[in-house]
């Protein structure tokens, strides 16, 4: 029999977390839910889980010893649960599905190649309500992308893909996962009564893992996006110093030190400003050579 879970990361929760759980005991009765928390080090937050964790049964918690991030305890999680299928929810939602269990899991029964569900989600913003992947269809039809904090996800295909890869912010890693999923031949599909509310709170946290892996990518973007810059200046200074030490300008010994040494001197300030080399630089070695010829 196949078998479905809720997963709820957390972080320094509210009383909103609370809500959450209440809908989920009304709409999805019996259903175990795996609370993964990243290291809260609010009191009230602990309090909160506290309490939680003493009055409800179906409480699977896990508390990450060292810092991740959102994204990576979501996707330690996702591996680590020994389920087929995992409704994945953001702390700070509300779970309005009037289905079971046994009729999410019969959804992905029908379609073999159902990667994942997207939930549209009717998110609350100051006093504006905004929908994100809205879905006005009855059926499912197929859509490119879902949201990680409102989905629901086959774990073994998740498995395969082998997670998130893409540690990005905004949907980033989503939107790299169903890129995979579809080259895999899966779908993501979506319904209009698969949907939830969503209150966002300000309490979203870069681990330490995530702030470590994304400096890192920085520094190699910088390092590439450096090196293409000046690509083109270090072969302007290797042609016009091997046509000056051949002595291609027609110029005496002399003269070509110093255009050698005025050379040097402009490239010595070119380099102290750092900056990335524009094409004022490359017409004034252009016009050089061709002074020469």
């Amino acid at each position: 029999m196949r078998t479905i879970c809720v997963l709820i990361n957390t972080y320094n929760p509210t009383k909103k977390l609370k809500k959450l759980l209440d809908d989920l005991a009304c709409y999805l009765p019996g259903v175990k839910i795996a609370l993964y928390d990243d290291g809260s080090n609010d009191e009230e937050s602990k309090s909160i889980i506290n309490e939680i964790r003493n009055n409800n049964r179906l409480i699977l918690y896990n508390k990450n010893e060292v810092n991740l991030g959102l994204i990576e305890t979501r996707n330690r999680a996702i591996f680590e649960l020994e389920y087929d299928y995992v409704i994945v929810l953001d702390d700070d939602c509300r779970w309005k599905i009037n289905k079971g269990h046994i009729e999410i899991i019969s959804d992905f029964l029908k379609n073999t190649s159902l990667f994942a569900i997207a939930l549209s989600v009717k998110e609350y913003v100051l006093n504006s309500v905004e929908w994100k992947n809205p879905c006005s269809e009855k059926e499912f039809r197929e859509v490119a992308t879902f949201l990680g904090g409102a989905c629901i996800i086959d774990i073994h295909k998740f498995r395969k893909l082998g997670g998130y890869k893409y540690f990005g912010r905004y949907g980033g890693e989503e939107l790299n996962i169903s890129l995979r999923a579809f080259d895999m031949g899966w779908k993501i599909f979506g319904r209009h009564d698969y949907w939830c509310e969503h209150y966002p709170s300000l309490n979203y946290h870069l681990g330490e893992f995530e702030i470590s892996k994304w400096k890192a990518e920085l520094k190699f973007y910088s390092l590439l996006s450096n090196a293409l810059c000046l690509a083109p200046l270090y072969i302007c200074i290797l042609i016009i110093c091997r046509r000056l030490i051949l002595g291609a300008f027609g110029l005496s010994l002399r003269e070509r030190a110093k255009v050698f040494l005025r050379f040097l001197k402009n490239f010595k300030n070119i380099a102290k400003k750092r900056t990335a080399v524009k094409g004022s630089v490359f017409l004034y070695y252009f016009k050089l050579s061709r002074n020469y010829d």
